[in-house]
């Protein structure tokens, strides 16, 4: 299947998990996964959450992704 990266950012910072798996805080850069459509969820410092999918390409860096509070 291969692997791709992605990239997120967030103002406010947030603490983001893939999957289920944290990641730390934003910003993320070129974080690699499998190919295939993950889970991510975004905690903010402002109190508010997120979560939604991001499908993942084989040797491709998805887009920059700025979350939007």
């Amino acid at each position: 299947a291969g692997l791709g990266w992605i990239t997120i950012d967030s103002r406010p910072w947030a603490t983001i998990a893939i999957d289920g798996r944290d990641h730390g805080q934003t910003p993320l850069y070129r974080i690699a996964l499998p190919a295939g459509v993950h889970s991510v969820k975004a905690d903010c410092s402002c109190g508010r959450s997120r979560t939604f999918s991001i499908e993942v390409k084989a040797g491709v860096a998805a887009p920059a992704r700025r979350l939007p509070w």
